[in-house]
């Protein structure tokens, strides 16, 4: 125990004392005027700045989270949304939205490409709503986005464009270009000749998103970059991946990296990149036989069931002698192909060549269900039955 002086009376007094003994002055109010801190106010001050802290320490997280999420989802124009894992649900609206459409391809970057009947591409969105506007030709192959862009072109121009359609590269109307793969898209000039030949330009152009040229390559001779196509011999673009660029030369594939360095001799075809398996079952016999088309996974186990329909993006590997094919956004590319001949009272309004046939298409989900009308499918299966029993209409 110490003593000190009271305030009032100047007696000494110890210094745990309520009161002065001598005068009666409480001496507990002089200290709590003056900021003397007792034990208990200490306690308070103690409790109230872990609680401040904590405030403090909440606040910071949530902005942090707030900044990753918004920064993120501004990479290349992606949303949050567009996850290759987000899967597209077939309802009766979105099978009636798409059924509008002369031809569709598969979904990438929450997109998918559609024809309108005037033979010009647009994009629709996971729920079938026409999005992109339909501007571009390139008919019959469909545009596709990879890597938050679409190589597209018009009569006017080629470019890039994003997902909400927004012009990002312009360029050449005689360049021809790859998809972007990890910020890299490979593009070279080929000009078609009045006898419909090309001529090449001698380099490829590897270029970034700023469409920027990283650098040149030189084209490797015997290079086959024209492709037979419908009503006559197209340019095609290269495939790229992770490690560089996929080129046809002597007719055996390569692997080059973006220095255009030869790395090594790849497949055309690599079963490992692929889940899915096709196989056929033939209904009928002789030369009206009918080939239905189904998916299996590489168990063995049927995943849909085999129907008069082609898997549009399937892809057939000579050497094993299969064809293999991949969902997206867990939905199968299909198309049902009608031949009048075979069909009574059937307007074919939606003719993709000019043969006889007339092609519908589709999706068909992990689960078997498919986005056609009933009324198609009944058409569908009296052509297999007069098909079958070699009955036609016309």
């Amino acid at each position: 125990m110490a003593l000190t002086k009271c305030h009032e009376c100047g007696q000494q007094v110890s210094d745990r004392a309520k009161k002065c003994p001598h005068c009666g002055y409480v001496l507990s109010s002089y200290n709590a005027k003056n900021g003397i801190t007792t034990k208990k106010n200490y306690w308070l001050w103690l409790v109230c700045g872990i609680l401040m802290i904590t405030v403090i320490g909440v606040v910071v997280f949530l902005s942090t989270k707030r900044s990753v999420s918004v920064s993120t989802s501004n990479i290349s124009g992606t949303t949050a949304t567009d996850s290759e894992d987000e899967l597209v649900e077939i309802t009766p609206e979105f099978s009636e939205k798409i059924s509008r459409f002369l031809q569709i391809g598969e979904f990438s970057d929450g997109r998918a490409p559609v024809m309108t009947d005037d033979y010009k591409w647009g994009f629709i969105n996971t729920k079938g709503d026409l999005i992109i506007p339909a501007l571009y030709s390139g008919w019959p192959t469909a545009p596709k986005f990879n890597d938050g862009l679409a190589f597209v072109e018009n009569e006017q121009s080629k470019s890039f464009i994003d997902i909400d359609g927004k012009v990002v590269i312009k360029l050449s109307k005689d360049d021809v270009a790859s998809n972007f793969v990890n910020d890299k898209a490979v593009v070279y000039s080929a000009h078609e000749n009045e006898d419909y030949s090309f001529t090449i330009s001698k380099n490829f152009r590897v270029i970034n998103k700023k469409g920027e040229t990283i650098t040149e390559i030189p084209i490797p001779a015997r290079a086959n970059l024209i492709w037979d196509g419908i009503g006559g011999d197209v340019a095609g673009p290269v495939k790229v991946n992770e490690r560089g660029f996929i080129l046809q030369v002597d007719y055996q594939y390569f692997l080059y990296d973006f220095q255009g360095n030869k790395l090594e001799q790849v497949n055309e075809v690599d079963p490992s990149k692929f889940e899915y398996v096709v196989f056929e079952e033939t209904r009928g016999v002789s030369d009206n036989s009918m080939t239905l088309r189904g998916i299996k996974d590489r168990q063995g186990n049927i995943v849909v069931p085999a129907k008069e329909w082609y898997f549009h993006n399937e892809i057939y590997d000579a050497e094993a002698q299969k064809s293999y094919v991949n969902p997206s956004y867990g939905l199968f590319l299909v198309r049902l192909e009608e031949s009048p001949s075979y069909l009574k009272n059937v307007d074919n309004n939606r003719f993709m060549d000019e043969s006889s046939e007339a092609s519908y298409f589709g999706f068909v989900n992990l689960n078997g269900e498919d986005t056609f009308s009933p009324d198609r499918w009944e058409r569908q299966k009296i052509q297999s039955y007069n098909v079958q029993n070699r009955i036609t209409t016309y």
